[in-house]
C-alpha cells in the first residue's frame, strides 16, 4: 500500500510541477502576445498616416494640375474630385 501512495505523490507532484510550467509558458505566450500586438498597432498607424500623406500629395497634385490647365487654356474650371 505504500508504494501505492509513494506513486500518487510523485504523480501529483509532476502533475503540480507541469501545471506550474505550464502557468509560466502561457504568460511568456501572453508577454509575447501584447508585444506582437504593440508592434501591429504601430505598424497599422503608420501606414494610416502614410495613406493620409498620399491623400493629401493626390489632392494637391489634383488641384495644381486643373490650376495649370485653367491658367493655359479657356476650358470650364476643373472642380477637384474628393479623393
Amino acid at each position: 500500500m505504500s508504494s501505492l501512495r509513494e506513486k500518487i505523490v510523485c504523480l501529483e507532484t509532476r502533475m503540480a510541477e507541469q501545471a506550474a510550467a505550464h502557468r509560466e509558458t502561457i504568460g511568456a505566450r501572453n508577454i509575447t502576445i501584447d508585444q506582437l500586438t504593440s508592434k501591429l498597432r504601430a505598424v497599422e498607424l503608420e501606414a494610416e498616416r502614410a495613406r493620409e500623406d498620399e491623400a493629401k500629395r493626390a489632392a494637391a497634385l489634383q488641384a495644381a494640375i486643373c490650376t495649370y490647365i485653367q491658367g493655359s487654356t479657356l476650358k470650364p474650371p476643373c472642380s477637384p474630385s474628393k479623393v
